[in-house]
């Protein structure tokens, strides 16, 4: 059974609500091979007391695709649940991180493998502190 949602051209949500949460562990770690494998959801729901990891990359990727460059921020635990939706943009700190590329399911159940186009900085190279705060910005829904 294909994924029913890859055929639509726009996000199916007309209104969600977007998880928060802390950072629990700061990473050092850059992987160049790494070969996570983007699954083809566009979203996932994530609950409070989870936690998950944060990747960034340079490279454009999007669902059912391969990253292989990894720069590791670190792992966040989720606070207020909600739905997370490639497109939507992370925060920590105050800081733009970077734009959501897609879900990667490794480690699962353990956690999701959340990754992200930007910056290719380390949390320890970005300087941030245990506790920051993280929240993810979603796209605006459009008739267009």
């Amino acid at each position: 059974m294909s994924e029913p949602y890859e055929r639509l051209n726009r996000s199916p949500f007309y209104l969600k609500r977007s998880p928060k949460g802390r950072l629990v562990a700061v990473l050092d770690l850059k992987v160049m091979d790494r070969g996570l494998k983007l699954i083809l959801p566009r979203s996932r729901a994530v609950k409070a007391s989870e936690i998950h990891e944060i990747i960034v990359t340079q490279e454009d990727a999007s669902p059912g695709q391969t990253v292989n460059n990894a720069v590791y921020v670190g792992f966040w635990e989720v606070l207020q649940g909600g739905i997370l939706e490639v497109g939507d943009e992370l925060w920590i700190d105050g800081k733009r991180v970077g734009v959501l590329l897609g879900f990667d399911e490794t480690h699962f159940p353990n956690h999701i493998n959340m990754v992200f186009r930007g910056e290719p900085l380390t949390g320890r190279e970005r300087g941030l502190p245990l506790e920051a705060e993280v929240v993810f910005r979603g796209e605006e829904w459009s008739d267009e």
